[in-house]
């Protein structure tokens, strides 16, 4: 598993169907934005992980969890990051 060495969540972004899907290269497009928007992403954290050496020499402390706190981490995580979501769009349907 993969782990960053901050707190993240998730910037969905929720777009009308409707309008979407009104031009045939619109959902293309769209996939491809966000595709390029994961790897900006991962590079950004790679290159912050990279660095980290040097947040700890400033005193920074960092703290491994045991792969059992870890999942409930990211489980407490996620579930706060779906209800948020269901909070701000409740008329939405996820699967």
């Amino acid at each position: 598993m993969w782990s960053t060495p901050v707190f993240t969540t998730a910037q969905p972004v929720l777009i009308n169907q409707k309008r979407t899907t009104a031009c045939q290269e619109t959902p293309g497009i769209l996939n491809e934005a966000a595709v390029e928007g994961e790897k900006k992403a991962v590079a950004l954290f790679e290159d912050l992980l990279k660095r980290s050496a040097r947040y700890c020499k400033g005193g920074i402390e960092v703290i491994q969890l045991s792969p059992a706190e870890s999942e409930k981490f990211l489980r407490t995580a996620y579930d706060a990051g779906w209800a948020e979501l269901a909070e701000k769009a409740p008329k939405t349907t996820l699967s």
